[in-house]
């Protein structure tokens, strides 16, 4: 009888762990899919770049103008183990991606809905992109559901010893060092543990974050010392930002918030939904249905306060509100009754369908990726005194990022300083769903992004040559983006590979 009794229970377990590597491989199969579909963007040449700081710049944070080191210092050591090419940058975000999946898997099992969240956190399609790009919010993914599952794991069982206590501080510190909204992380973290076990063990978990943040101290005090811009560029008051006021901001961000899965008028009540999750969880588990509600909303404060400055990035800046949501998704399954439970698998289904083919390379590229492709298959064609000019200045900075001079687009445009003419100047153009383009093609999209047609007859002038607009066309169209080659007498329009 006792060998019937226990029957079922390795029975469950083995379903429940083959159900588990089914979503993680198919979760890793779409994020591998991408790493060869989609060409580098602009964000990942800089990641190229700042992968080669020395180590002293990365533990000084002296190595990049916006985001902490532990990232890009993954990417150098990959490039180091595997040579440099796409694969090889892209690696360490696409383990982090893979990871997330068992990694959500062992924090819904705190409360029973491993699988679930598992399936949404896999084909979520916002992480399943940025998962296989060469930046640093796959590792924000994962450092955000490692420090949620450690923080209630050891707490739950009481633990009084120092060590656990510690290792949640080391997540934290690497979430700390990985993005600015580790400090969220951390808050939300620390002040529940706080709250629920006491301000000793929270002292302990807050030990290597505070001592890790001396770096950025160092960084700060460097900065005002010399005058440079402050590094946490994504919190610049709205005044000085000139793209959007802060209602405007606070609407654009909540907007993308709501937006949470690519299902139209659904999406707001999937995010109430989550919403409501989150404080169903808290009945089953009060710490961490707490954390996941402050993770959620200290992250949409920081968003908010960071948006004037940069509208373009909020939804990877959304990922830790992302996941809290999912969380309150999976735990609708909580919800007593068969048929209500039903339901909810049902529908994390077919959330995961429409997030698999949200994610899934169809149709044109997006501009961004093309951009940052052709910046990579220019570099061998450049030569000292050229120019490379983008139309918006979002990706102006390509051309630094990849060691190219920059030029920017002044009154006296194309012509340098002392009245001279560049031997050659490049006109980068992104494609038709990202910037405006050439006339009857496209228009522009807010003020931030000035027209192609002011810059491409003043090129045409200076160097007495003009551009075959229908063949402009016609390569965008097909590639997403092109350079326009501006040299005395002639131009030419170059197309990124295939």
């Amino acid at each position: 009888m006792a060998h019937g009794d226990d029957a079922p229970a390795p029975t469950r377990r083995t379903r429940a762990v083959l159900a588990l590597g089914a979503t993680t491989l198919a979760g890793a199969a779409i994020r591998v899919w991408l790493v060869d579909a989609r060409p580098l963007i602009g964000d990942e040449g800089l990641t190229w770049r700042t992968s080669g700081a020395t180590l002293w710049d990365f533990l000084l944070w002296h190595h990049h103008p916006d985001h902490p080191p532990l990232s890009f210092l993954l990417v150098r050591l990959s490039l180091e183990a595997f040579g440099e090419s796409v694969w090889s940058l892209r690696l360490p975000s696409v383990i982090a991606g893979i990871l997330c999946v068992p990694a959500a898997w062992l924090l819904g099992n705190r409360v029973g809905v491993g699988l679930l969240l598992a399936a949404l956190v896999a084909f979520d399609p916002v992480l399943v992109v940025l998962s296989s790009l060469a930046r640093m919010y796959g590792l924000l993914a994962l450092l955000v559901l490692a420090a949620l599952w450690r923080m209630d794991e050891i707490g739950s069982r009481g633990e009084r010893s120092a060590g656990p206590w510690l290792g949640l501080g080391a997540i934290l510190l690497a979430a700390t060092w990985t993005h600015y909204l580790g400090f969220a992380l951390a808050a939300a973290v620390l002040g529940t543990v706080a709250w629920r076990w006491g301000a000793r063990f929270a002292g302990l978990a807050a030990l290597l974050p505070l001592a890790g943040s001396l770096g950025q101290v160092v960084r700060l005090g460097r900065s005002v010392g010399l005058g440079e811009p402050f590094p946490m560029g994504t919190l610049r008051p709205v005044a000085t930002s000139g793209m959007l006021d802060g209602w405007q901001a606070a609407r654009f961000v909540i907007e993308r918030a709501a937006d949470h899965w690519p299902i139209g008028f659904a999406a707001p009540l999937l995010t109430l939904a989550g919403l409501a999750g989150i404080a169903l969880l808290a009945r089953r588990s009060a710490p961490l249905g707490l954390a996941v509600a402050a993770v959620a909303g200290l992250t949409l404060a920081a968003v908010m306060a960071g948006a004037p400055g940069r509208p373009f990035g909020v939804d990877r800046y959304l990922i830790p509100w992302r996941l809290a949501i999912s969380i309150g998704l999976a735990a609708l399954a909580l919800l007593p009754g068969r048929g209500l439970r039903a339901g909810v698998v049902a529908g994390a289904a077919l959330l995961a369908v429409t997030g698999i083919r949200a994610a899934a390379p169809t149709g044109p590229l997006p501009g961004m990726f093309a951009a940052g492709t052709l910046a990579r298959t220019l570099l061998p064609e450049t030569r000292p005194g050229d120019v490379v000019v983008f139309a918006r200045p979002y990706l102006r900075a390509i051309g630094r990022w990849y060691g190219l001079p920059v030029e920017s687009v002044g009154p006296r445009f194309p012509r340098r300083p002392d009245g001279s003419l560049p031997p050659r100047t490049w006109l980068l153009v992104s494609g038709p769903n990202q910037a405006p383009l050439v006339p009857g093609l496209g228009s522009t999209r807010g003020r931030y992004q000035p027209p192609v047609e002011d810059l491409t007859p003043r090129l045409e002038a200076a160097y007495g040559a003009r551009v075959d607009r229908q063949a402009l066309v016609r390569a965008i169209r097909e590639r997403g983006a092109v350079a326009i080659e501006f040299a005395p007498g002639t131009t030419k329009i170059h197309a990124p590979p295939p």
